[in-house]
């Protein structure tokens, strides 16, 4: 996803961060992915790769 998705709003919810294995980013605004990645607290967490880093 694109960095301008983050705390966006919409009308459609793709997943919740423990559905998904990865996230693709091009840059992650104010470490908000990385963040909510490590407040899971079970090994659902998803690796986080910020592209082109």
């Amino acid at each position: 996803m694109d960095a301008s998705k983050v705390n966006g709003r919409g009308m459609y919810r793709f997943a919740e961060l423990t559905d998904v294995n990865a996230i693709v980013m091009d840059r992650d605004p104010d470490h908000a992915v990385a963040t909510s990645i490590a407040e899971i607290v079970d090994n659902a967490r998803p690796n986080l790769l910020i592209a082109g880093a």
